[in-house]
């Protein structure tokens, strides 16, 4: 290895799909897909300050800013795109079924100011 680990109970070097799957199947959060794969959801436990934006029109001159205009703008083609993908690819769940209800529209604008962010 090019860097020294830290000190660890073990450590599992490039284990072989096997021996990685059945790791991943120990995890509280690992689900089996109707295909024999793992499905494993994580959450976001925080956001780098420059990925983040913020969709407001009246900016607190801390955070970045967009206009909800542009928010809404963003937001829209995140839903075309999620759209096409769904076209796609039919067994992706869609977002709203993946998001907490009455906060759709919050989340839907945030994650449209990061793509904005990432020049999509």
């Amino acid at each position: 290895m090019l860097f020294r680990l830290p000190d660890a109970k073990s450590v599992a070097d490039n284990p072989d799909p096997q021996a990685l799957k059945e790791l991943a199947a120990r995890m509280p959060n690992a689900m089996p897909t109707r295909h024999g794969n793992l499905n494993v959801q994580t959450e976001v436990v925080n956001r780098s300050k420059g990925s983040t934006f913020i969709v407001t029109d009246e900016p607190d001159g801390q955070n970045q800013a967009i206009p909800r205009e542009e928010g809404e703008r963003w937001a829209e083609r995140q839903d075309d795109y999620i759209a096409r993908l769904h076209r796609q690819r039919p067994g992706v769940p869609s977002r709203r079924a993946a998001l907490h209800r009455g906060r759709e529209r919050e989340h839907r604008r945030n994650a449209a100011a990061a793509l904005l962010l990432a020049g999509r």
